[in-house]
């Protein structure tokens, strides 16, 4: 008995490492623009060319996925930038709850991931995915292949961005372009973090992205 409880005691730093590890590892949840991403561990998966550049190999099936099974019928919404800190992501989420403005149903990115990986099962992850191409990539397949019920898209964003270290732009083309999208609503968040009463729309009326350089 004694023995074992030596044994736990000269385990315990190696197992707090680890655990702290595991939680410090960083998630697409964790920043509003997937500039985590990039940082994740490279190379535990073949890459291969792509649309965009050489991608992931799970990106393949995500990509496979969004061009065979997924409806994609629900409304999507973009969130990009942040407000006095407060990232625009925790809002977009709230946006996705108020059926009376975005419809029956709405998803995010993180969303489409998730319906994605209960298809595939534990082999698919999105481990080791840059923002540039693969998130890239995946947010361009989705966006102009998108055919929502409710014809509209939504944008929840925050003032604060790095043009050149966003997706948004690319996503905001594939809109233009996507005639299933007639409307795109532009949220812009309060300093708190917080949905503003109402969005302005930006497709529709040609009054363009708030989200530029």
């Amino acid at each position: 008995m004694r023995s074992f409880v030596l044994l736990l005691l000269s385990l315990a730093p190696l197992l707090c490492s680890i655990m702290t590890g595991i939680h410090a590892m960083p998630t697409p949840e964790d920043s509003e623009d997937f500039t985590d991403c990039g940082s994740l561990s490279e190379g535990l998966h073949a890459r291969a060319p792509g649309r965009a550049g050489v991608m992931s190999a799970t990106l393949e099936k995500a990509i496979e996925y969004l061009k065979t099974k997924a409806a994609l019928t629900d409304t999507p919404i973009y969130w990009v930038g942040r407000n006095n800190g407060k990232a625009a992501l925790p809002a977009a989420k709230q946006l996705m709850l108020k059926k009376e403005i975005v419809g029956a149903k709405a998803f995010t990115a993180l969303e489409l991931i998730e319906e994605i990986k209960k298809h595939y099962g534990p082999t698919f992850t999105t481990t080791g995915w840059k923002k540039f191409p693969d998130w890239q990539e995946f947010c361009e397949t989705y966006t102009e292949r998108v055919k929502p019920d409710t014809k509209k898209a939504f944008l929840v964003y925050g003032p604060q961005y790095k043009i050149n270290n966003i997706i948004w732009p690319y996503e905001w083309a594939k809109l233009l372009a996507n005639g299933n999208v007639e409307y795109v609503e532009a949220w812009e968040i309060g300093a708190d973090g917080s949905l503003p009463p109402n969005g302005i729309e930006i497709k529709a009326s040609k009054i363009g992205s708030p989200v530029k350089e």
